[in-house]
């Protein structure tokens, strides 16, 4: 460099200092109050090199080696363990004998290195692709349901009927299985169910079945049974059928035995007599005035009218005069037993349900006669149906026969008393008439007067040596027709001139 000299000479023993290696500068120069490096001492040879021995390997008890060293692909999870060293086994350990490695194939290492790797390229790549792909493939897999049809029939089959597969379902439809198929799971049925005409789309696309969703794939599976829907409504009608009745019975009984009791009751019908009085006396000159009678649904009316002072209703004042001049009246309630429970049934709700009851047996008849063709071996829904009708239709004669047993025996209860009643008037009119044809006689005189009888020819005495006055005396008395003025024993007068001349 400049300023500096040239480089000192070689020490003694030592050859020329070495040219500098190719493709490389000289060396850099010494810093400023800085000398050469000391040279080495004389006579001294430089370290030499250490080579460091490798450890043998140690010797593994019973018999174990080595477990190999796999070539990981990717960095992957660790699985977090607690290991046992060959130190604490015993000859007897179940770890002595294990050859995992022979399980060991592309297949499952493959998988292992994809499916836990730890690279963080590929989550994001799997969890930005992952939901895409999956959206991507449920649109293309929903061909006919609706997203919110597919999600009911999805819960469906995933909680109820978690236990079984599709053709399990399929097969406890076909069977009428009541085990499986309860009340509750016929109604989601009935409402998750494809229409008829989605049913038929189903059959349609079966040879894409693996390309469906699970929801879809029910739908096809079911979609093989004939009249599905009819069947379904058929079995959760007979299933519900005694609870429905159970439900609408009560009411009916009340209803009825309500309406025997206005009918029978005595003091409410002089209610109702006393209301039509006011009613009629109110109404005067008026059209509605001189009513026979009038429909019940006026006794709640009674309330809105009230009297000139705006103190009192009409209902009010019935029911004052009602406490006093019929106290009797009062406890009319106590014969209407019934109709606090009946005013609450709503007469429309029972309708509807009887109507619907009727219309559930004809829908049942009519799929009984189109179910006569079994569809399947398993078919059980005409057996099963058949006999369901047959029960109800024997309890519903049964319950015909006892009504008409009742009916006929309050008619010839009725008949009874009538004929009663009128032998009744027929004794009386016969026992009058009897009393007027006796006072008509006696008034008339013809009640003393006897009988006239033919009278016997008696023989002509024959003379006898009789006095010839006697003789003549009764030839006189037979010619001129003259009583005898004997009086007539008393055996001869008519039983009924004796009483009642006693009675003189």
């Amino acid at each position: 460099m400049p300023g500096m000299g040239p480089p000192p000479p070689p020490m003694s023993g030592m050859g020329p200092t070495p040219p500098p290696m190719s493709g490389m500068g000289p060396p850099p120069p010494l810093m400023p109050g800085m000398g050469p490096p000391p040279p080495p001492m004389s006579g001294m040879a430089p370290p030499p090199i250490v080579h460091t021995a490798v450890p043998k390997s140690v010797e593994l008890p019973y018999g174990l080696k080595p477990k190999r060293k796999w070539d990981v692909e990717a960095p992957t999870k660790r699985a977090i363990w607690k290991t046992i060293t060959p130190e604490k086994m015993t000859d007897k350990s179940f770890w002595i004998q294990v050859k995992e490695e022979e399980l060991a194939s592309p297949e499952i290492l493959k998988g292992l290195s994809d499916k836990f790797t730890t690279k963080s390229v590929v989550k994001k790549t799997t969890t930005v692709e992952g939901p895409s792909t999956i959206s991507k493939k449920k649109i293309k897999e929903l061909k006919i349901l609706d997203g919110k049809s597919a999600q009911n029939i999805s819960i469906l089959l995933g909680g109820l009927l978690k236990q079984y597969t599709y053709e399990d379902i399929k097969r406890s439809i076909l069977r009428c299985d009541e085990s499986v198929l309860t009340s509750s799971i016929l109604q989601l049925l009935l409402s998750y169910l494809p229409s008829a005409d989605q049913l038929k789309k189903f059959q349609e696309i079966k040879s894409q079945y693996n390309e469906l969703t699970g929801a879809e794939q029910f739908s096809v599976t079911i979609s093989e049974i004939k009249r599905l829907q009819p069947r379904l409504k058929s079995l959760s009608f007979k299933m519900q059928f005694n609870e429905t009745i159970n439900e609408v019975k009560p009411a009916v009984v009340a209803a009825i035995a309500a309406c025997e009791e206005i009918k029978e009751s005595k003091k409410f019908a002089k209610i109702l007599e006393l209301v039509l009085l006011v009613g009629n006396y109110m109404n005067t000159g008026s059209r509605n005035a001189q009513a026979f009678g009038f429909e019940i649904s006026f006794l709640p009316k009674l309330v809105n009218t009230k009297d000139s002072e705006n103190k009192m209703t009409l209902l009010h004042y019935l029911a004052s005069t009602i406490e006093s001049k019929f106290p009797d009246l009062i406890s009319f309630d106590e014969e209407l037993g019934h109709v606090d429970s009946a005013c609450r049934i709503s007469v429309e709700n029972i309708q509807k349900t009887l109507m619907q009851i009727g219309t559930s047996i004809k829908h049942l008849q009519t799929d009984l006669t189109n179910s006569k063709v079994l569809q399947d071996e398993e078919d059980k829904f005409y057996e099963v149906m058949e006999q369901a009708h047959k029960d109800n239709l024997q309890i519903r004669e049964a319950e015909d026969r006892a009504r008409n047993a009742k009916e006929l025996k309050e008619k010839a209860e009725k008949e009874r008393e009538a004929k009663k009643m009128l032998v009744d008037m027929n004794s009386t009119k016969t026992q009058e008439g009897v009393m007027d044809s006796l006072l008509e006689a006696l008034q008339t005189g013809s009640a003393f007067t006897r009988e006239q009888r033919p009278k016997r020819t008696r023989a002509k005495p024959k003379a006898r040596g009789y006095p010839k006055h006697i003789v003549n005396s009764q030839i006189n008395r037979a010619l001129s027709n003259q009583q005898p003025t004997k009086k007539t024993p008393s055996n001869d007068i008519p039983r009924t001139t004796q009483y009642y001349d006693g009675l003189d």
